[in-house]
């Protein structure tokens, strides 16, 4: 639908279609869920259902694995009792799946409620064709064996415990289950907090190799990576010692393009050009100066917004611990990309196509078009209906141009030189793809691997500033 300010849209017609099913034809399904020894009740565990296709209306969660499409609905998730039964009701006929956890579906965040639970992780059972107003029972799942991260956060200088801690644990390489069911749910990240006395404890872990992160107030982060998680089995204690974080300050003045007159209220940011603000960290007075205070001891980049001006980046300032830095940033009016991209028979890409600019050999980032105005670093000119494409205000200096379509890259210039003051042109043609890559994945031992992805890159001097977009053409891995 086409909005415009000077004219009203055309009439939108809709036709309301009623639901496939109606709360008569509403089924259950029941059965048991047992702790890994597949005799214990699993007590306060949670299961619920999983839908084949696409069409339930009340679902709040899809995932596809192939070609195939799944539907959750956490609100029809039901408890384990005492005798280890569970009961789902209100669900329309369809193939299901049923998954058991031993948290909150509804709260990925959740801890296990109790000891036996946290030594476990979900487990599902698939395949159960539900007619309409029809009760499946005799359903039976047993959660799998999970292992368990314990360790301690302590201060580095004097040894004493940390409490209130963050500790993530997130999975090293492709950790992801075949089960079309469980998907990546099994591999959550996990996170908790340390205690008084500095322990930390991270439940309900599936095997494979995590990455542990540990970060606390005025503590430098501490990781470690590589620690193996088998099922059944609590790891070494970690011990994270976290050494004391100091701070200085930047002391600051933006001067405009002239070199003279003071930049009032230019906007100052503290960080990576590619990182998300909310706000500014600062902002510039009458007379064009700035403060920072406690930034991290360190070397640490700002990047100055005017308008009418190009953003000025200063790499590199040094924060010394309890001084504070003297920085003078004065912008440029910098120079403009213009130019034209075309799709195939020389039609206009539109839609939601952007031509991006990244620094002569930064790494092509991911792009995102929803949050431009977080990121002021950020380069980027929308393509129009008639293929035509403007970024202004762009610094002096090399950069690398890519043509962004639905947050994938589909083209790339290699270089290109801006001067400022000075208009630069780059028209874009991008290529229809004209061949296919067929094959098989297959693990050491022959057996298909299935929900793999393959991706084909091109192999030419543009494929490197593409990688990071993930461009190339994808397929999804069915029966290997």
């Amino acid at each position: 639908i086409e909005l415009s300010a000077d004219k009203a849209p055309e009439p939108v017609d809709l036709q309301l279609s009623p639901p496939k099913f109606t709360e008569a034809d509403y089924g259950s399904i029941a059965g048991v869920v047992h702790l890994p020894d597949g005799k214990t009740p699993a007590e306060y565990a949670m299961v619920f259902p999983i839908r084949t296709g696409d069409d339930w209306e009340q679902a709040n969660s899809q995932s596809q694995n192939g070609d195939r499409k799944y539907q959750s609905r956490t609100a029809n998730a039901a408890p384990v009792g005492a005798d280890g039964s569970f009961r789902i009701a209100d669900l329309p006929p369809g193939t299901y799946g049923v998954c058991a956890v031993p948290w909150r579906p509804d709260d990925w965040q959740s801890q296990p409620p109790t000891q036996a639970l946290a030594q476990t992780i979900p487990a599902t059972a698939g395949d159960i064709q539900l007619q309409a107003k029809q009760n499946v029972t005799g359903i039976k799942v047993a959660l799998g064996k999970a292992g368990i991260i314990k360790g301690v956060v302590k201060a580095a200088e004097a040894g004493a415990p940390l409490p209130n801690a963050w500790i993530n644990a997130n999975p090293q390489g492709s950790q992801r289950a075949n089960d079309p069911y469980l998907g990546s749910l099994g591999y959550r990240n996990m996170q908790t907090r340390s205690a008084a006395d500095g322990t930390f404890v991270l439940p309900s872990l599936p095997e494979g190799t995590y990455h542990v992160s540990v970060s606390a107030t005025d503590r430098k982060p501490f990781s470690k990576p590589s620690v193996a998680v088998k099922p059944g089995e609590v790891g070494e204690e970690l011990v994270c010692a976290l050494e004391q974080q100091f701070y200085g300050s930047v002391e600051g003045v933006v001067l405009q393009p002239d070199g003279k007159l003071p930049a009032a209220g230019a906007k100052v940011y503290a960080g990576s050009p590619d990182q998300y603000f909310e706000e500014p960290t600062a902002s510039t007075d009458g007379q064009g100066k700035f403060r920072l205070d406690r930034q991290v001891e360190g070397e640490q980049r700002l990047i100055v917004t005017y308008p009418g001006a190009a953003p000025a980046i200063l790499a590199e300032v040094k924060i010394e611990r309890d001084k504070a830095t003297p920085v003078e940033a004065r912008l440029q009016v910098g120079g403009s990309v213009t130019g034209t991209a075309n799709g195939e028979g020389g039609k206009p890409l539109g839609g939601d196509a952007y031509v991006v600019l990244r620094s002569s050999g930064a790494m092509n980032r991911w792009f995102d078009a929803d949050n431009l105005d977080r990121r002021p670093g950020t380069l980027a000119g929308k393509v129009g209906a008639d293929g035509k494409y403007a970024i202004s205000n762009v610094p002096a200096g090399k950069y690398s141009a890519s043509v962004w379509k639905d947050r994938q890259v589909v083209g790339a210039n290699e270089s290109v030189e801006v001067t400022d003051q000075k208009p630069t042109t780059i028209d874009f043609q991008l290529a229809v793809p004209k061949g296919i890559v067929r094959g098989k994945v297959s693990r050491a031992d022959g057996k298909p691997v299935a929900s793999a992805q393959v991706m084909a890159m091109p192999a030419s001097p543009r494929a490197p500033g593409m990688m990071g977009g993930m461009s190339g053409g994808q397929a999804q891995v069915k029966d290997g």
